[in-house]
């Protein structure tokens, strides 16, 4: 019988136009009602995620920056934050400054950029964000939860063996998507996080069952006590777990289709 329910956002709970469907709205209701424990883990900062949560019925407890920030509900003061050291995002920076990667500092406040990115063009127009642009100088003294570097295919994945030998002893480097990669303390982690807050509240990590779909799910998914794969997931992360279970797209409401089965199977019927 799982306790807890950990879902990550963009390419598995969240379709196509970036929005929860209203079955999946429903059916996490309806954990949510049953006292199931609902989570969401996300690489998006706090208030972005809760502006495309914003719908659902309920205070969503939201593991931000791939788990750098953790907050109970909209109001809630963090229960846990925790910044990349200023000499390692000057670091990085450094390392990493070339024409052709682009970089985002996420921070309690939102997105910082040194100049405008048309590959995040559409997500900030549709989402809302305020972007703070600032100079090369600047970036490097915002107190980063994370820093996100976006280039092409072949560079992005480059990029993340580079940078996970140079830095590995001091941060957190993983792929987001086939474009991206994730930059966040030492430790810091959405399995790492997940397992601290959900020790507070009496629940393992066996008894909770998780969703994702790229390679920064990869340590959640592999710790939850079912981790399960959308069947959009990056082919890394398919590569590294071809044992797990897989659900439908993102957009056929794979992780509803999923909970409802498993429930059902397990003769809970929360969704009548």
């Amino acid at each position: 019988m799982f306790r807890a329910v950990v879902s990550d956002l963009d390419g598995t709970l969240l379709n196509k136009n970036g929005k929860v469907s209203n079955r999946t709205a429903h059916c996490l209701k309806g954990l949510v009602d049953e006292g199931i424990e609902v989570i969401f883990a996300t690489g998006r900062t706090d208030q972005d995620a809760r502006q495309v949560l914003s719908g659902l019925p309920f205070e969503a407890t939201i593991l931000s920056s791939n788990g750098a920030m953790v907050k109970t509900s909209n109001n809630a003061n963090a229960e846990l934050l925790h910044t990349i050291p200023l000499s390692l995002a000057q670091s990085v920076f450094s390392a990493t400054l070339t024409p052709d990667v682009h970089h985002t500092f996420f921070s309690a406040d939102g997105w910082h950029m040194v100049k405008q990115n048309d590959f995040f063009a559409d997500y900030i127009q549709a989402s809302g964000l305020t972007v703070d642009y600032l100079s090369e100088q600047d970036i490097v003294h915002v107190p980063s939860l994370k820093i996100l570097l976006q280039t092409t295919e072949e560079k992005a994945k480059t990029l993340c063996e580079q940078l996970s030998t140079e830095f590995g002893r001091s941060l957190e480097v993983c792929q987001s998507s086939n474009h991206t990669v994730d930059i966040t303390s030492v430790g810091i982690s959405k399995a790492q996080t997940l397992s601290l807050y959900l020790r507070g509240i009496g629940i393992s990590m066996t008894d909770t069952i998780g969703f994702g779909d790229a390679m920064n799910d990869l340590d959640m998914l592999k710790a939850c006590g079912e981790g399960v794969l959308m069947a959009n997931s990056m082919a890394a992360l398919k590569n590294v777990l071809p044992d797990n279970p897989v659900t439908l797209t993102n957009n056929e409401d794979g992780v509803a289709v999923y909970i409802e089965k498993i429930f059902q199977r397990e003769r809970i019927r929360y969704f009548s």
